[in-house]
């Protein structure tokens, strides 16, 4: 925790079975998470194997009817099961909360951003995402999300020239946390992730120990649940 300089890290034990390790994280994350949420909140939550997991994990006993419950990307790449809006739904049925999300792309060109802006449920989408208090995401790895995203060529050309470890809200930042490209996208934005009161990060495996670092630079008042062997590589990082 104090070398990353963020609020809090959980770390759980690592397993050789990458399955068996992000389930670990999973559980871990979802007690943390019941331990903090109160009615009136308003949640954002990310897609990805590890946040679906959470999700998927997660043993809810009591009614959450106030609180709302959005994703904070729009949809990507392949993989339903695995999209923010699908998580996020799902987290909503878990907790019996309300549900706002939209099943626009993620990655968009400015022109149709700018005429999406105007559909009423991007509107009440971009009206919740001002009001998120509790973010629950996971950290992805540059070169994968670029990949997932179908960057073209010169866009990753231009992300390894820069060294670009992480990805986060549609921007790739470098391993101290410097935005090196950013991308329109539907969904949370930097100005939004550094305003939320509690942010929990729930990473490791795949070797994401350097875009953890980069993302824990962007922001100290934030939570990260991981691995010890991922935590291990990031000390010898730092």
């Amino acid at each position: 925790r104090l070398k990353l300089g963020i609020k809090k890290v959980i770390i759980c034990d690592s397993y050789d079975d990458e399955f068996l390790g992000k389930e670990q994280i999973a559980k871990v994350a979802s007690e943390y998470f019941l331990n903090i949420i109160s009615e009136n909140d308003v949640i954002a939550i990310s897609g990805g194997t590890t946040v679906k997991s959470f999700v998927d994990i997660i043993n809810v006993k009591k009614a959450y009817n106030k609180v709302a419950v959005i994703p904070a990307r729009g949809s990507l790449g392949n993989g339903l099961e695995y999209q923010s809006n699908v998580v996020a739904n799902n987290l909503s049925k878990k907790l019996k909360a309300n549900f706002f999300g939209t099943f626009l792309p993620d990655y968009l060109d400015e022109l149709t951003f700018d005429r999406l802006k105007d559909l009423e449920e991007v509107k009440t989408l971009i009206e919740y995402l001002n009001k998120i208090n509790i973010l629950v995401f996971g950290i992805g790895r540059a070169d994968a999300m670029a990949k997932r995203r179908s960057l073209t060529e010169d866009e990753i050309k231009i992300l390894n020239e820069k060294n670009a470890v992480s990805e986060a809200f549609g921007n790739y930042f470098d391993i101290d946390g410097n935005i090196v490209y950013s991308s329109n996208t539907i969904g949370l934005d930097m100005e939004q992730y550094l305003k939320i009161d509690e942010v929990i990060a729930i990473a490791g495996y795949g070797e994401k120990y350097k875009a953890i670092i980069s993302i824990c630079k962007i922001r100290k008042n934030m939570t990260l649940i991981t691995d010890k062997e991922t935590a291990i590589r990031i000390l010898s990082v730092l």
